[in-house]
């Protein structure tokens, strides 16, 4: 075991060259399908917003007290003014456009597509759900365990959390959010995709193009899950009465140094899967 830690309470791999994996084609057939996908960067969306609003309304302020100051030069400081404010903001608006388009997996051939950014598709964030609150970092706040042990067994009925554990009583239209914790699935090793890309450190930025999983509200396509925990949202809640399943499925490469306990190629494939009801009334 090397000296450098990462955060998520395993030791890192990152800085290690002895816990690289090495065979690209020694990747096992995992259970669960895992596929790169690219969900909404909602922060940058409301600060390119932020801009579209914010750069006219400066150029309007600087044109208005130019005039106060010099009427004469009104007239023409405003037009030329309307065009740099007319053409800032269409740039701003089409680059706001280019960077509200998101990745699903497409529900029938579970291919990958790019869609437009609306309202209605569901939403991942772990903001309010920082890593120091995952079961893992509570119980392994430094170290890993040594090895390729998966972190959870189905025989055993041991899987990922989530909660609530069901909502019986959602309205139609109603934002349903619940929150998952798979942080366990590697014992504090480090996480890869079945792609063998390697997930970032818990508290550096996500990787938009990084799929560690997928949640399936059984409405539209299957959403895209970049951590092995976190948040997500249905924002506009169901559009009909009735009974629903939401299925989280997280399926990952944990890897070690070869040799360990149960971690001879110095990878192994996990997953975990829960089902959520919900009866929308």
């Amino acid at each position: 075991m090397g000296s450098s830690f990462s955060s998520r309470g395993g030791p890192s791999c990152r800085n290690n060259p002895a816990r690289v994996f090495q065979s690209s084609d020694q990747r096992p057939s995992l259970p669960e399908f895992s596929f790169p996908a690219i969900y909404q960067d909602l922060d940058t969306v409301v600060a390119l917003k932020t801009k579209v609003i914010s750069v006219p309304c400066l150029l309007a302020f600087l044109v208005l007290t130019q005039c106060i100051l010099s009427p004469r030069l009104c007239v023409m400081k405003a037009v030329v003014a309307l065009f740099v404010v007319a053409a800032l903001a269409l740039c701003l608006i089409l680059r706001a456009q280019e960077l509200t388009t998101v990745w699903m997996v497409d529900r029938k051939t579970h291919a990958l597509k790019e869609v437009p950014a609306k309202t209605d598709l569901p939403t991942y964030s772990h903001a309010n759900f920082p890593i120091e609150q995952t079961t893992n970092y509570q119980k392994r706040p430094t170290h890993g365990e040594l090895g390729c042990a998966c972190g959870y067994d189905a025989s055993l009925q041991q899987h990922m959390s989530v909660t609530p554990t069901g909502i019986f009583d959602a309205k139609i239209g109603q934002p349903i959010t619940l929150r998952y914790d798979a942080s366990e699935i590697c014992l504090g090793q480090t996480i890869a995709n079945s792609q063998n890309v390697a997930s970032p450190d818990p508290k550096a930025a996500d990787n938009p193009a990084l799929n560690l999983g997928t949640a399936d509200w059984e409405v539209g396509d299957f959403q895209s899950l970049p951590r092995e925990w976190g948040e997500i949202t249905l924002p506009d809640g169901y559009s009909q009465s009735g009974s629903y399943t939401v299925t989280i499925k997280i399926a990952v490469l944990c890897k070690d140094k070869a040799g360990n306990a149960g971690c001879e190629s110095g990878f192994r494939g996990c997953s975990t899967t829960v089902r959520v009801p919900i009866k929308v009334l």
